[in-house]
């Protein structure tokens, strides 16, 4: 998973690059045409139609890779929540053996430094 992450990170990478590519060109053609200059516009077009095809390449390849990298996030989340489902039953479990159950008492110390079972000194008498 983390190569194909790599490999995505990687390409949008490149991906943007093109785009910036392609904006500095626009922005070169612009100023040509402001500047009147035939002769670097007609080299920019041949530019400009080369990386034009490149990107309706990279905007077609880019929803399935976007696609398959949600995929996987959401089969890593899955899998994540049933281990976190699993660390719950374990604490669960745990827990319930360190709580007294059904009336039996504890050997869990109390509050006072004593187990349930015992006494805690005099007992009152009833008259």
């Amino acid at each position: 998973m983390q190569a194909s992450t790599s490999k995505a990170a990687a390409q949008l990478d490149a991906d943007i690059r093109a785009w910036q590519q392609f904006v500095g060109l626009l922005q070169a053609e612009q100023a040509a045409l402001i500047a009147n200059d035939g002769d670097r516009i007609a080299g920019l077009a041949d530019e400009k139609s080369h990386l034009a095809q490149r990107l309706t390449a990279v905007a077609r390849n880019a929803p399935v890779a976007l696609i398959a990298l949600a995929r996987s996030a959401r089969d890593l989340n899955s899998a994540n929540a049933a281990l976190l489902q699993q660390r719950i039953a374990q604490t669960q479990q745990a827990l319930a053996l360190l709580r007294p159950s059904g009336g039996v008492s504890s050997s869990v110390y109390g509050p006072d430094g004593r187990t349930d079972k015992q006494s805690s000194g005099r007992g009152f008498a009833v008259a």
